[in-house]
């Protein structure tokens, strides 16, 4: 299939000869990175075969192969905008996203302010380090779901 992909996009570039018409289009940058991360994992995992002494090889062609899978796939949906069917269900589902995204920018902002300001007052002396504010945003999400760690908040006994 690489083959395939690879020579039908150096034919498609080399046959007109200009490439800034042939980059013009955005899904054969696409087309391109896709094809260039699959020849950078595949050499990686070719150096990872012979330096078996060290996994980082492995590690680094591992992900280069995985964003390669996630880029192929995400090419995989322009197929489906010819489909009588699955053209608008993926239109709809991309503007379903957009409007998504603008609520989920309000929603970080409130849960980001409600963090702060919620740390601030139940712990006016802590410092704020990267410990601190991984702690402070996560606290924070699970408030949302009720889960309020009571224990923490908790002045002391009674009796």
């Amino acid at each position: 299939m690489f083959q395939c992909m690879f020579s039908w996009q150096m034919k498609d570039c080399f046959n007109r000869g200009r490439w800034l018409i042939y980059f013009s289009s955005g899904w054969n940058i696409v087309d391109m990175l896709s094809i260039l991360l699959f020849i950078i994992g595949a050499g990686l995992r070719t150096v990872a075969l012979f330096n078996s002494t060290s996994d980082i090889w492995f590690d680094m062609a591992r992900l280069a192969l995985c964003v390669d899978f996630i880029i192929f796939t995400l090419r995989l949906l322009h197929n489906c905008y010819s489909n009588q069917v699955l053209g608008p269900t993926c239109s709809m589902i991309f503007k379903t996203v957009l409007v998504l995204m603008k609520f989920l920018y309000i929603l970080a902002v409130i849960w980001i302010s409600y963090a702060v300001a919620s740390e601030a007052i139940l712990y006016p002396n802590s410092v704020l380090n990267s410990y601190t504010m991984f702690f402070l945003l996560r606290k924070a999400y699970w408030q949302m779901f009720g889960q309020f760690f009571l224990e923490e908040i908790d002045a002391g006994k009674r009796t």
